[in-house]
């Protein structure tokens, strides 16, 4: 690939600077300024680099913030949903406790009414033994009568 060749750039650049360090004490001032614009230039070169990764971070975090949005949205529909399922619920439950209280109602009229049938049918009945008791009577009577006659 080419990904060598800066590496080897580097390298002569390196050992020129090298050569000319050591020919001689004078010439490192004329030097340090090319050493200087070489950093300048690696660094503006990374400084750069760091500019893309943070615009890239950027947008990395804008999206997220973006679902994050999309996922509170998601949300407030659902918590609506439920309250709507809730309120439903409410009514449904109201309904069959509405239902239950009439029935129960039902069943102690009801229970009322036979009781009231069977008062009246115990009422029936003594007043037919009492009526039984006094054909009996007549009966017997008239039997006696008829003896006597």
């Amino acid at each position: 690939g080419g990904g060598g060749a800066p590496a080897t750039a580097d390298a002569a650049a390196a050992s020129s600077t090298a050569a000319v360090h050591t020919s001689s004490a004078d010439n490192v001032y004329d030097v340090l300024p090319t050493i200087k614009q070489q950093q300048a230039s690696s660094g503006s070169m990374r400084s750069a680099q760091l500019e893309a990764e943070l615009a890239s971070k950027d947008l990395q975090l804008m999206q997220v913030a973006g679902d994050v949005e999309k996922l509170r949205y998601q949300c407030k529909q659902w918590e609506a949903a439920c309250e709507q399922l809730n309120a439903v619920g409410t009514t449904a439950l109201r309904d069959v406790e509405q239902r239950m209280e009439q029935h129960a109602a039902d069943v102690k009229r009801l229970e009322a009414e036979l009781s009231e049938a069977r008062a009246k049918l115990k009422q029936r009945d003594v007043a037919k033994q009492q009526a039984d008791g006094d054909i009996a009577l007549r009966l017997a009577a008239e039997q006696q009568q008829q003896q006597r006659g």
